[in-house]
């Protein structure tokens, strides 16, 4: 159930681990400084990688693989690496406006990076997209099918636990993410092949959303 008001600084629930209900990895604390705020710019290289490093094992406990396909894309996501932008600007948000909690901080950003990573996944798909990072994308590697079958999985798993954070504002927020990621894709393709787009369009689109 919703509540109406959520103290968000309070731990998570226990999770029942399943086959289809990952459980909470243990978060190691020390590379966010055993949770105490820290000034963004006095982080080191290291300890940046060190957080990218919890980001990427979060991200594993939070995909499940029951298939072997499963198993498979869910390497090639974490492996392809990325910058991991959004959960890092995520992180040190919350360092600067004093909202330190370290294992919140983890599962929001993480959940951001899924999302984009199925975008990406169906993306490819869209664009008829080879290489990505240097890499065979996924549709090619597998086909098109089990790329957006597998994006749509990503989704899924984010979702779960943005919904063991017991946080409505949170979910509402991914949830209007999630809309105008949809409604932005069908634009685009409606106006690829079209010249006469202008920035009115997009400011008509900008204040319909």
């Amino acid at each position: 159930p919703i509540h109406s008001q959520t103290n968000v600084s309070k731990p998570h629930p226990p999770l029942q681990k399943s086959r289809h209900s990952g459980g909470r990895r243990n978060f190691n604390p020390s590379a966010y400084d055993s949770g105490k705020q820290v000034e963004p710019s006095r982080l080191n290289k290291l300890q940046l990688q060190k957080i990218i490093s919890q980001f990427d094992k979060n991200l594993a406990g939070i995909l499940l693989d029951d298939l072997e396909i499963l198993k498979k894309i869910k390497l090639y996501i974490i492996e392809s690496g990325g910058k991991r932008i959004r959960p890092m600007t995520h992180y040190l948000l919350c360092q600067i406006i004093g909202k330190p909690n370290p294992s919140q901080c983890l599962d929001v950003g993480s959940v951001a990076e899924l999302i984009h990573s199925a975008s990406l996944l169906h993306d490819d798909v869209v664009d008829n997209a080879p290489i990505r990072r240097g890499k065979k994308t996924v549709s090619l590697i597998y086909g098109n099918k089990s790329a957006i079958l597998a994006g749509d999985y990503l989704l899924a798993c984010g979702i779960e636990r943005l919904n063991c954070l017991q946080d409505p504002r949170v979910m509402h927020s991914f949830s209007q993410v999630l809309r105008e990621l949809s409604v932005s894709e069908l634009l685009q393709m409606q106006w690829e092949k079209n010249p006469k787009i202008t920035f009115k369009h997009y400011e008509f689109y900008r204040d319909w959303e």
